[in-house]
Protein backbone atom coordinates (compact mmCIF):
# COMPACT_ATOMS: atom_id res chain seq x y z
CA UNK A 1 0.00 0.00 0.00
CA UNK A 2 2.57 2.20 0.90
CA UNK A 3 4.42 1.77 -2.27
CA UNK A 4 1.45 2.12 -4.72
CA UNK A 5 1.02 5.75 -2.23
CA UNK A 6 4.34 6.45 -3.38
CA UNK A 7 3.97 5.79 -7.29
CA UNK A 8 0.32 7.87 -6.83
CA UNK A 9 2.48 10.71 -5.43
CA UNK A 10 5.27 10.55 -8.16
CA UNK A 11 2.33 10.94 -10.66
CA UNK A 12 0.59 13.32 -9.46
CA UNK A 13 3.94 15.44 -9.63
CA UNK A 14 4.23 14.81 -12.73
CA UNK A 15 0.85 15.80 -14.13
CA UNK A 16 1.30 18.71 -12.10
CA UNK A 17 4.97 19.45 -13.80
CA UNK A 18 3.14 18.86 -17.34
CA UNK A 19 0.70 21.43 -16.97
CA UNK A 20 3.12 23.71 -15.50
CA UNK A 21 5.16 23.06 -18.84
CA UNK A 22 1.63 23.77 -20.77
CA UNK A 23 0.94 26.83 -18.99
CA UNK A 24 4.15 27.84 -19.90
CA UNK A 25 4.06 27.26 -23.58
CA UNK A 26 0.95 28.89 -23.91
CA UNK A 27 1.93 32.33 -22.18
CA UNK A 28 4.64 32.50 -24.66
CA UNK A 29 2.65 31.53 -27.08
CA UNK A 30 4.97 28.51 -28.64
CA UNK A 31 1.87 26.14 -27.80
CA UNK A 32 -0.37 24.79 -30.68
CA UNK A 33 -3.64 23.30 -28.90
CA UNK A 34 -4.71 21.62 -32.66
CA UNK A 35 -1.46 19.41 -32.82
CA UNK A 36 -2.08 17.98 -29.43
CA UNK A 37 -5.88 17.33 -30.35
CA UNK A 38 -4.74 15.56 -33.59
CA UNK A 39 -1.92 13.20 -31.96
CA UNK A 40 -3.82 10.19 -33.33
CA UNK A 41 -4.94 11.58 -36.98
CA UNK A 42 -1.22 11.15 -38.27
CA UNK A 43 -0.94 7.89 -37.47
CA UNK A 44 -1.12 5.41 -39.84
CA UNK A 45 -2.44 1.79 -39.37
CA UNK A 46 -0.15 -1.02 -39.73
CA UNK A 47 -0.90 -3.62 -42.42
CA UNK A 48 -4.04 -6.35 -41.68
CA UNK A 49 -2.61 -9.63 -41.49
CA UNK A 50 -5.69 -11.92 -41.57
CA UNK A 51 -5.56 -14.89 -39.21
CA UNK A 52 -4.95 -18.28 -39.48
CA UNK A 53 -7.79 -20.88 -39.80
CA UNK A 54 -7.78 -22.86 -36.71
CA UNK A 55 -7.21 -27.08 -37.24
CA UNK A 56 -8.29 -29.37 -34.89
CA UNK A 57 -5.12 -31.01 -35.30
CA UNK A 58 -2.01 -29.36 -36.67
CA UNK A 59 -0.45 -31.91 -39.37
CA UNK A 60 3.70 -31.20 -39.58
CA UNK A 61 4.71 -34.86 -40.70
CA UNK A 62 2.84 -37.93 -42.42
CA UNK A 63 3.51 -38.83 -38.80
CA UNK A 64 1.18 -38.18 -36.01
CA UNK A 65 2.32 -37.66 -32.26
CA UNK A 66 -0.06 -38.31 -29.81
CA UNK A 67 -0.68 -35.47 -27.35
CA UNK A 68 0.02 -36.24 -23.55
CA UNK A 69 -2.06 -34.12 -22.06
CA UNK A 70 -5.24 -32.68 -23.47
CA UNK A 71 -5.64 -28.90 -23.96
CA UNK A 72 -8.43 -26.54 -22.68
CA UNK A 73 -9.36 -26.10 -25.93
CA UNK A 74 -10.27 -29.62 -26.65
CA UNK A 75 -13.29 -28.95 -23.66
CA UNK A 76 -13.87 -25.96 -24.81
CA UNK A 77 -13.96 -25.45 -28.53
CA UNK A 78 -12.24 -23.50 -30.83
CA UNK A 79 -10.93 -19.87 -30.27
CA UNK A 80 -12.19 -17.02 -31.81
CA UNK A 81 -11.88 -14.06 -33.98
CA UNK A 82 -13.16 -10.71 -32.83
CA UNK A 83 -15.48 -9.41 -35.48
CA UNK A 84 -14.31 -5.91 -34.10
CA UNK A 85 -10.16 -5.87 -33.80
CA UNK A 86 -9.40 -9.79 -35.26
CA UNK A 87 -7.82 -10.69 -31.81
CA UNK A 88 -7.93 -14.12 -31.12
CA UNK A 89 -9.57 -14.96 -28.13
CA UNK A 90 -9.85 -17.98 -25.37
CA UNK A 91 -13.27 -20.04 -26.25
CA UNK A 92 -14.68 -19.69 -22.98
CA UNK A 93 -14.61 -15.63 -23.48
CA UNK A 94 -18.19 -13.96 -24.48
CA UNK A 95 -16.07 -11.02 -25.02
CA UNK A 96 -13.21 -9.53 -26.07
CA UNK A 97 -10.26 -9.59 -24.22
CA UNK A 98 -8.51 -7.13 -25.78
CA UNK A 99 -11.86 -4.37 -26.91
CA UNK A 100 -14.46 -5.61 -25.11
CA UNK A 101 -16.75 -5.97 -27.79
CA UNK A 102 -19.39 -8.70 -27.58
CA UNK A 103 -18.44 -12.46 -29.02
CA UNK A 104 -20.85 -12.95 -32.01
CA UNK A 105 -22.02 -16.66 -33.23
Amino acid sequence: MTRLRSLNRQLQINVDCTLKEVDLLQSRGNFDPKAACNFYDNIEPGPVVPPKPYKKEQQTSSKQTPRTQPRDEDFEGAPWNCDSCTFLNHPALNRCEQCEMPRYT
